[in-house]
């Protein structure tokens, strides 16, 4: 597995999660928001790329529900962090395969996709957000992806 690509895919799926965009553009975790964001991902990094045992999506949501709610003092009560964690797993088992499509994905909506935020029709309530799949997310919200990770997977 490519871990420069997979830790990409980790900062890609955090940019789009809605709930830590604002957390961190509304410095819900303080000054240091966006660096706490790149401690999440450090630590999401760390999780899949140090266990030895078969990892636990279960184990995964309590990580993010424990992020946010000490580092962003947030609880996420819409079903994102599920969604998120799901995304990360899927993701996760693709690039030990050596299949990148999800990431790339990301990079798509990322780059490719027209902020629809703005547009008239278009909800983002938090019922809304709930009923969309994680890959097809787009938000308004740029953030540094700062570059974190250089490890190997065994």
């Amino acid at each position: 597995m490519n871990s420069s690509t997979f830790s990409e895919g980790i900062a890609l799926t955090l940019s789009q999660w809605s709930a830590l965009q604002l957390a961190i553009q509304n410095q819900w975790g303080g000054a240091d928001s966006l660096q706490k964001s790149g401690q999440l991902m450090a630590e999401l990094f760390s999780f899949f790329s140090s266990s030895r045992v078969p990892l636990c999506i279960d184990d995964l949501e309590n990580l993010l529900y424990e992020n946010m709610v000490l580092s962003f003092n947030t609880d996420i009560e819409d079903g994102s962090i599920e969604e998120v964690a799901e995304g990360l797993m899927i993701m996760y088992e693709e690039c030990v395969q050596g299949n990148y499509e999800s990431i790339e994905k990301l990079r798509k909506s990322r780059y490719g996709v027209k902020n629809l935020s703005n547009r008239p029709g278009i909800s983002t309530s938090a019922a809304a957000i709930r009923q969309r799949r994680l890959r097809s997310l787009v938000f308004p919200f740029d953030v540094m992806i700062l570059p974190l990770f250089i490890y190997c997977i065994e």
